[in-house]
This record gives structure tokens, sequence and C-alpha cells, in this order.
């Protein structure tokens, strides 16, 4: 199965651990965003989005690059690291753009990740040893 994963990780590199861990068990080719990739989906079997979640969803940067695949007939899988401990419906934005673009969402992943922001900063981090190794096992 020909797999292919796109993530954005800008903060701390939680959500590229993730990516990095699936890639290596899928032996699927990794792709960050932040290169403006263009590359033909159509060979592949199984395509994966994922970044961290900002403001209650997936990076808007991720969104917009969603939107812009054809994915008709594909089978797609989400991830995520966040900082809350429950995942909440933070996936559901992503999702709603990958069925709008015909893709089928056939899985998803999310873990916490270390967050050093907003009131987090007081305490020197939230979450500071994620993701960890069960999370990578486990993605």
């Amino acid at each position: 199965m020909k797999t292919i994963i796109f993530y954005r990780s800008s903060y701390r590199g939680n959500t590229l651990k993730i990516a990095e861990s699936m890639a290596d068990a899928l032996s699927a080719e990794l792709v960050s965003i932040d290169s403006n990739p263009s590359i033909d989906l159509s060979d592949y079997d199984l395509i994966g989005f994922g970044s961290a979640i900002n403001f209650a969803a997936h990076d808007i940067r991720l969104q917009r690059f969603v939107s812009s695949q054809n994915l008709k007939g594909k089978n797609v899988f989400v991830f995520s690291t966040r900082c809350r401990p429950f995942l909440g419906a933070y996936h559901k934005p992503l999702r709603k753009i990958v069925e709008a673009k015909g893709g089928i969402i056939v899985g998803e992943f999310s873990c916490r990740g270390f967050d050093r922001t907003g009131p987090w900063v007081l305490m020197d981090g939230y979450n500071k040893a994620r993701p960890n190794e069960r999370d990578m096992f486990k993605a």
C-alpha cells in the first residue's frame, strides 16, 4: 500500500514526532506542507494529514492545503497533537474538508503535546514529556 503523510509541525516538533512514528510504521513518504509540495496523489492508496490543534482546529495552513487537493475516493486519516487532555471535536473541521473533497476518513489519532504558550508559561509548560514513547507507539 503506497502511503503519504502530510504534516505541519511549527512549534515544538510534537506533530513531527508523531508523523515520523506513523511514517516508519507504514513505510510512508513524509512531507511537510511548509515546503509547498505539489504531489500527484493519484498513485497513493492512503493519505494522512496532521498538525497541532490551534484554536480548536487543525492548523489553518493545513486546512487550506487539504482544501486544494483532489481526494475523490481516497482513503484518508487525520492526526493531531493538542494541549487539552480530551480530544473534543477538534478534528471535525478538517474531516469536513476531507469529506467535501471526496475523501473517505478511515482513521484518526490524537495525543497530548508539550505546550508552553498562554497561561502555561507561568508553570514552564504543560504536558512536558509528551508526546512520549507510548504516544508514538499508539500512533
